[in-house]
This record gives structure tokens, C-alpha cells and sequence, in this order.
């Protein structure tokens, strides 16, 4: 083997394999499945961005998930799964089966087949963790509108927030009024006879307690 094949190995690996401090909580003997070529939209709405992390998948509801089970708070969490071959980092871009414990995690092709090193579509047992990582480029809370939703609208408002280094979101106000899941990871505001301003002000609580704010513009 050459020099310089066993320095790419070795780099490999180094990228692929799990780091315990970015860890928050694993499980193990997760089903895991072949999903499509790409991912789309899907359940959680995922926003347009410059995300780091290129691959992705769809989390459903198994028992085998334990706390990992699909919640709308893991829209756009990163999770690290290793199905076999290779841990590989991957953003929660969807669901599957909901209401059904039938699956695991549904994985697009380059993941699919990154982690279990290129077996055909099928069935595999998986390790899964919930990380710190973040999806998009940068290391703080970032607030986006949900996507086709309407911008201007100063009376009702989807509104998320990602990149929160496996933090989780608990609830969210906007100028005082309680927002509620629309989809995904999305709130929704309505103000009612009085219309949200310039100055409105919408803060994400966790549930560590602490909290991300942001002035929504139109």
C-alpha cells in the first residue's frame, strides 16, 4: 500500500470517527434503512443555508430510538449514526412513518452508503448519537422563516431556530404570545388584532433554560 493511500485512510477515519466531547446521547441497535437519492423538504422544512453537514436522513419513532425518537424539536439536530463501516455525521431533514414504531432512520444514498461502506439498499443495525454539531456554517443560534411562508405578514409568523449545538428547543414567544408547532420545528405567532412591528421581539427558550432572541424584520 502507498504512502500517501495510508495517509488518506488514516485522515478518513479520523473525519468519520465519533469524538466524545460533541456526544450528548447514544443508542444502539437502531434499524436502519435506504431512503432516496437526495432528500427534499420533507417534514421538517428544512431552510436554505450554507450547511456543513452534507448528508442527512429521515428519523422515525422505533422504541430501539429510546429519547431520540422523532419530536419536532430534532428537526435540523445533527445526528452521528454508524450503520455498520463508518460514523457519519447527518442533519435531521425529515420523518418517517410517524406515529409508527416501524422506523429507525431512513438515510439518502451518500450517506446510506458512507456508513455501511456500500452495501445495496436495505436493512442495517445502526448506532446512533445526538451531538453538538452544528448544520450550518457558524457557532450561534440562527433564526430563519420557514420557508414559502409569508414573509410580510405582520400578523402571523412561522419562525425556527437552528444551529443550536444540540440544544432543544422547549418554547418560544414572539412579543409575549406563546407560539405552537405548526411542522417541524416551526412556531407559528398570531397577533391577533394587533400586528407585530419592527421592534418584535421573538425569544427560543430550551430546555436547559437558557434562551436565543432576535428582532423579527418583514
Amino acid at each position: 500500500m502507498k504512502f500517501e493511500t495510508i495517509i488518506f485512510l488514516f485522515s478518513f477515519l479520523l473525519l468519520s470517527e465519533a469524538s466524545p466531547t460533541d456526544v450528548i446521547v447514544t443508542e444502539n441497535n437502531v434499524q436502519g434503512t435506504y431512503w432516496s437519492a437526495s432528500t427534499d423538504a420533507g417534514g421538517c422544512s428544512m431552510p436554505s443555508g450554507s450547511y456543513v453537514v452534507l448528508d442527512a436522513l429521515a428519523l422515525g419513532q422505533s422504541t430501539k430510538l429510546g429519547p431520540l425518537a422523532f419530536q419536532p424539536k430534532y428537526c435540523g439536530q445533527v445526528l452521528r449514526v454508524n450503520c455498520g463501516k463508518n460514523s457519519v455525521n447527518a442533519v435531521v431533514a425529515s420523518t418517517c412513518n410517524i406515529g409508527s414504531t416501524s422506523c429507525g432512520i431512513d438515510l439518502i444514498q451518500r450517506t446510506w452508503k458512507i456508513t455501511t461502506g456500500n452495501k445495496p439498499p436495505g436493512i442495517s443495525s445502526c448506532t446512533v448519537s445526538l451531538t453538538t454539531l452544528n448544520p450550518f456554517t457558524g457557532s450561534t443560534p440562527l433564526c430563519f422563516y420557514r420557508p414559502n411562508s409569508e414573509f410580510n405578514n405582520n400578523y402571523y409568523k412561522l419562525l425556527s431556530v437552528y444551529n443550536t449545538s444540540g440544544k432543544l428547543v422547549k418554547k418560544a414567544t414572539l412579543d409575549g404570545i406563546a407560539g405552537s408547532i405548526s411542522s417541524g420545528n416551526w412556531y407559528q405567532f398570531n397577533a391577533g388584532s394587533k400586528p407585530f412591528s419592527s421592534t418584535s421581539k421573538v425569544i427560543f427558550t430550551f430546555e436547559d433554560g437558557s434562551n436565543a432572541s432576535y428582532v423579527v424584520t418583514s
